[in-house]
């Protein structure tokens, strides 16, 4: 099995697990990161023995988003970059071939947040926390945010989440429908495992066709 540098990879029989792996900065996001999340992504979907996927963050936090110290330079084109690193590796996620829990352990901000939202289930443990943090930066919400926050808890919540960069406890998130499941911390890998091998008995090979069914497809403009 490949070997990798900011995440870690393992298979619990046919139940992939993906965790980011830079706690000392609560698993901000980089480009060689995104790397290694698109070639686990493509893993899984040329592995037909793999039916679910778990992303998760390694120490206190999921995700805080992307790491600013890690932006290309002045005089470089940062939405290109940011488009040919960033996007596929988050569009793979939504275009998985399994269905894709997120088991969330403390925060997930800004594009923490958004790949959160990109899964299909979302499993967060009691000190959980959400939040978009993106105006605070002066920035639109990213990487999917924009489709699919509003369409998990409605237009006014999304906004207020957007524009006041509150962060949203687990319970709060529970209550408007941001995340399927809140759990006790110490039994989040344990209840995120039991739920992807549920859905792997479902025998189904491919879950694309049901999020298009569902109207939950992902735009490169969202």
């Amino acid at each position: 099995m490949q070997t990798f540098e900011h995440i870690l990879y393992k298979l619990l029989g046919s139940i992939a697990v993906l965790t980011l792996n830079r706690p000392q900065t609560l698993n901000a996001l980089t480009i060689p990161m995104m790397q290694e999340v698109q070639a686990v992504l493509s893993e899984v979907d040329r592995n037909t023995d793999i039916r679910g996927l778990i992303i998760t963050g390694s120490g206190r936090g999921f995700c805080s988003g992307q790491d600013l110290r890690n932006r290309p330079g002045q005089g470089v084109d940062i939405v290109s970059i940011l488009m040919e690193s960033y996007f596929p590796a988050m569009s793979a996620i939504r275009q998985c071939r399994v269905p894709v829990i997120a088991a969330v352990n403390g925060t997930a901000a800004g594009g923490g947040c958004s790949m959160a939202l990109l899964s299909d289930f979302i499993i967060a443990g009691e000190s959980a926390v959400f939040i978009q943090v993106f105006s605070r930066i002066g920035l639109v919400p990213d990487l999917g945010s924009t489709y699919l926050l509003s369409r998990r808890i409605g237009r006014a919540r999304a906004l207020q989440m957007m524009l006041d960069n509150k962060s949203v406890t687990a319970k709060t998130a529970l209550e408007w429908g941001l995340i399927n499941e809140c759990v006790k911390d110490e039994i989040l890998e344990r209840a995120a495992t039991q739920l992807a091998a549920k859905l792997a008995e479902e025998n189904r090979t491919d879950w694309r066709e049901q999020r298009q069914l569902g109207n939950l497809s992902f735009s490169a403009k969202s």
